[in-house]
């Protein structure tokens, strides 16, 4: 081997090292982007070296075994993704992402490099094939380019810029099937290609079509990349607004719950006496015409004295479920207005008889007395808003007529009148 011979190798070996280098941070660079793994330089410059020197003994036994050129880059993809998945620790979904990209990247760009430099040099695309011999570098120049120009395209196409839009379809799991599937149907392709390369002759024909078949996958590449880029920004969108009407409904229900807790007394869950107060007032101020009635539990003191105050919240629970069960939900109104004390405001009442409506109640009351062998009966009174401007005065005539029924309770019945 003259002295010629040999600079030239060692200028081959430091093109090959330069551009390999390159390639290699650009992969790495990625993966670490996407993974959002920090790591210092000099751990950075440890797995560029790592997997630099991996794949450069692979390549010189690939070579010496003189695998095809189709076999050859297949044993890459599969060896890239190992070494994104476990010696860079990415995902299985980054690293397929990664080792696809980067076999269909570089093996387009080795065919589409071999197959121009095959026109301007005018020698066979067979020749990229051949043995480092009789000064036939072309294998290493193509390849040098190759890895070079898809480490810059890794760099800055793959790199912190659009790190952002790859996560966006790395998580969105429809367009990045899609993405994989379109990528691996362009590496059958062009592994096909490939196959049959080294039976392109020196035909320019055949290697214009060579070229245009490197370019159509490159566009076809990229089109598919912003397709699936575009939709899996659509689908992010998607899952936000869904996650978004999620928390606007659990805020919701939480603003109704709290609501509740203001305007629902406690104990009962019927309206306080705050909130009832104020429908009845606006009620009035509406103009609405409606019967106030003013209801008393008759002997809770006895009940909580004698029986206990659960007992006793029993009662207050009981009369309170009955009247609701008893009143109109979609019209009337029914608050808790004190300790003992419920207030009901029948709207347009003209039509009832809040007399006789009044009285089967307090019958059903006492029917449930003997069930719950706890001794239960209300006095009412009522009075109509005709002729009333505020609530005050409607409620205190209410309350008047209550006092007076419960006055002759304790008269009809004083056998009783100790539990009032």
């Amino acid at each position: 081997m003259s002295n010629h011979d040999i600079f030239m190798h060692v200028i081959c070996a430091v093109v090959y090292v330069f551009c390999g280098i390159t390639y290699y941070y650009g992969i790495i660079n990625c993966t670490f982007n996407l993974t959002d793994k920090k790591v210092s330089k000099s751990k950075l410059y440890f797995y560029i070296t790592l997997l630099f020197s991996i794949n450069f003994i692979l390549f010189l036994i690939y070579y010496i075994l003189k695998l095809s050129l189709l076999m050859n880059w297949l044993l890459f993809l599969i060896t890239l993704y190992f070494e994104c998945r476990y010696i860079l620790k990415a995902s299985k979904i980054q690293s397929a992402f990664i080792s696809t990209e980067a076999c269909l990247c570089t093996l387009t760009c080795v065919l589409l490099y071999r197959a121009v430099a095959s026109i301007v040099f005018n020698v066979p695309l067979k020749l990229f094939e051949d043995e480092l011999s009789n000064n036939n570098y072309f294998i290493v120049y193509a390849l040098c380019i190759s890895y070079f120009s898809s480490g810059i395209i890794f760099i800055k196409f793959l790199g912190k810029k659009n790190i952002a839009a790859i996560k966006h379809l790395l998580s969105a799991w429809k367009q990045m099937t899609f993405f994989l599937a379109v990528n691996l149907i362009l590496l059958v392709y062009i592994f096909v290609q490939s196959y049959f390369y080294d039976k392109i002759g020196n035909s320019f024909s055949e290697k214009i079509w060579a070229v245009f078949t490197c370019l159509y996958i490159y566009f076809g590449h990229i089109s598919a990349f912003k397709f699936a880029i575009r939709t899996s920004y659509l689908y992010n969108l998607d899952k936000e607004n869904i996650r978004m009407c999620n928390i606007l409904n659990v805020q919701k229900n939480e603003e109704k719950y709290l609501s509740e807790l203001i305007e629902k007394d406690e104990l009962t869950n019927v309206f306080n006496r705050a909130t009832g107060e104020k429908l009845v007032k606006d009620l009035i101020d509406k103009k609405i015409e409606f019967t106030l009635c003013v209801v008393d539990l008759d002997g809770l003191k006895y009940v909580n004295d004698n029986m206990g105050h659960k007992q006793g919240d029993d009662y207050i629970i009981n009369i309170a479920n009955i009247l609701k069960h008893h009143i109109r939900h979609d019209r009337d109104i029914l608050f808790r207005y004190g300790g003992d004390e419920f207030v009901i405001a029948f709207i347009d009442s003209k039509s009832l008889d809040i007399g006789r409506r009044m009285l089967l109640i307090n019958n059903f009351i006492l029917k449930k007395s003997q069930e719950l062998s706890i001794p239960m009966q209300i006095s009412y009174g009522y009075q109509s808003s005709d002729g009333f401007n505020d609530f005050e005065s409607i409620f205190t005539q209410a309350d008047k007529y209550m006092y007076q029924m419960k006055k002759l309770h304790k008269q009809l019945n004083p056998k009783i009148a100790r539990i009032y």
